[in-house]
């Protein structure tokens, strides 16, 4: 229940983005590491294989998503909006037909202590251990990635590589906002998939 709270307020905030969100042309590249750059909405997308909004069509094709996100024992409030991104992608990834599984890095004092899994199943949350996590991260698996947040970047990033889409941001609470315009990008018909997500959330809720 509490989750699905927390997706209100989460798919809410798609309202504010209206505007389709198109990633198809490369632009000037100032990064010499990425052959492709493009900004929308203040996010810059990074690619070395194809331009970002190709890059992510082509990734949607994939049956099944691995999602990441890290959580802390000393904070709280940063677990909270690392849930939210969590909720996010993979209801939106289920309402577009795909497999979502979660992988959870639990850190305690800045170390990786263990990770939880979903292992694709909705009603398991399996503890699982350093190595096992590492396995899973070393996988062939396509990945959304949410890193810890990097008070030292000029604006939020989403770097396009091989089989993984990694979300860096500036500060938690970016965690819902950037891997929504990655969505959209994803999948054209989000905008329905969100409210259709947010009216059931809606009524459940009460």
């Amino acid at each position: 229940m509490k989750a699905l709270q927390a997706l209100v307020a989460v798919i809410i905030f798609a309202a504010a983005f209206a505007a389709a969100f198109y990633l198809s042309l490369p632009k000037a590249d100032d990064s010499p590491n990425f052959k492709f750059k493009a900004v929308e909405q203040g996010v810059a997308f990074y690619s070395n294989e194809l331009p970002p909004g190709d890059f992510l069509k082509a990734f949607s094709d994939s049956n099944e998503f691995t999602i990441v996100v890290s959580a802390s024992s000393e904070a709280q409030s940063y677990n909270s909006f690392a849930g939210n991104a969590l909720v996010l992608l993979t209801s939106v990834l289920q309402a577009s037909g795909k497999k979502p599984v979660s992988l959870v890095k639990q850190f305690d004092n800045n170390s990786l202590a263990y990770c939880q899994t979903n292992k694709g199943l909705a009603v398991l949350n399996e503890t699982i251990s350093v190595s096992e996590c590492m396995e899973m991260l070393g996988s062939e698996a396509k990945f959304i990635i949410i890193e810890s947040p990097d008070s030292s970047l000029k604006q939020p990033e989403v770097l396009l590589e091989k089989n993984k889409v990694t979300v860096k941001t500036q500060k938690a609470s970016d965690f819902q906002a950037v891997p929504l315009i990655v969505l959209k990008t994803m999948f054209s018909d989000s905008e329905e998939k969100i409210k259709i997500i947010n009216d059931f959330a809606k009524k459940v809720s009460g």
